[in-house]
């Protein structure tokens, strides 16, 4: 009976022998992220923020892999960025954007802070990149300052004789909204600070935007002396310039523009199409200036204001 009981078993060996080796066999390991590749200015505040937010946001959707970059030293940073085989590119600033393009990904990728417009050309040639300037286009800060500035419609610009297609540019989007956008070219640093005067006498508010040589601290600090002596505003092209004592800067609203990044990023790692980004725009306002020049700044619904103390 017992040697009956022992072989009726036998058929069912193989069986529990299968369960017992499949229970030793250790799980398949976890599939690693998608790689993101983020390249960026060494030391520019703006970036590192940038690949904070980005780390912080798509935590186990993708791997982001920091890539620092210095001018002078990417001799090798394309290579790498072709060994890490990443799934998308952001860009930050113009060399971030000038490596990623020598790379020549397929899959394209994102990029801020541009203020290169050949660079803005080779990306929309190359195809699959979405670039965002500096600062916002003419027409979205016209659009804003409307607003902002009710009453103001005669606006002076300082510009480099170089920067003539630009200027033009802003001309044509500040006449769509009513403004009156007076330029003045400026080739000679002696003639700088006489025509940030003329300017300011001949026009209700002052524009800026990027123009390397011609605005520096002298130049700056000349700039807000005239806002307060003359009770005419300045509009800054970034926020550091309200906390420095322009009136105010209109923006592509950070938060905003982060989101629609970290988007993108997790529609190339899910290997989906990825979406266009349109981000929110954000007016910052200098309180201690708008009361000094006695301005209630007015709103543009679906703009976010920052009120800068």
């Amino acid at each position: 009976m017992r040697c009956r009981r022992l072989f009726s078993f036998v058929p069912l060996l193989p069986a529990v022998l299968a369960c017992g080796f499949v229970a030793l066999v250790p799980p398949a390991p976890a599939a690693a992220p998608p790689v993101a590749v983020v390249l960026y200015l060494a030391g520019a505040e703006p970036h590192e923020e940038l690949v904070a937010i980005l780390e912080r946001s798509l935590d186990g959707v993708a791997a982001i892999v920091r890539r620092p970059l210095a001018e002078g030293g990417t001799a090798t940073v394309v290579d790498e960025i072709r060994a890490a085989g990443p799934c998308h590119l952001v860009a930050a600033g113009n060399l971030a954007l000038n490596v990623a393009l020598q790379a020549k990904l397929s899959g394209g990728g994102t990029a801020v802070f541009i203020s290169d417009q050949q660079l803005r050309d080779a990306a929309a040639t190359a195809g699959g990149w979405q670039v965002f300037g500096f600062t916002p286009t003419a027409a979205e800060q016209f659009s804003v300052l409307r607003s902002t500035l009710p009453g103001r419609r005669r606006f002076g610009l300082m510009h480099l004789p170089e920067d003539a297609v630009r200027v033009a540019d802003c001309r044509r989007a500040a006449a769509r909204h009513g403004i009156d956008l007076q330029s003045l070219a400026v080739a000679d640093q002696r003639r700088v600070l006489p025509a940030i005067e003329q300017l300011f006498r001949e026009s209700d508010a002052l524009f800026m935007f990027p123009s390397p040589g011609l605005i520096n601290r002298i130049t700056l600090r000349q700039m807000l002396q005239y806002q307060t002596r003359l009770r005419k505003p300045m509009v800054g092209f970034a926020p550091q310039f309200v906390s420095w004592g322009a009136f105010c800067a209109v923006t592509h609203d950070s938060g905003s523009l982060e989101q629609g990044i970290a988007a993108r990023v997790r529609a190339a790692a899910a290997g989906t199409d990825l979406p266009e980004v349109v981000p929110a725009l954000a007016v910052y306002v200098n309180r201690r200036v708008a009361r000094l020049l006695n301005i209630v700044p007015g709103q543009l619904p679906g703009v976010v204001q920052k009120w800068v103390e």
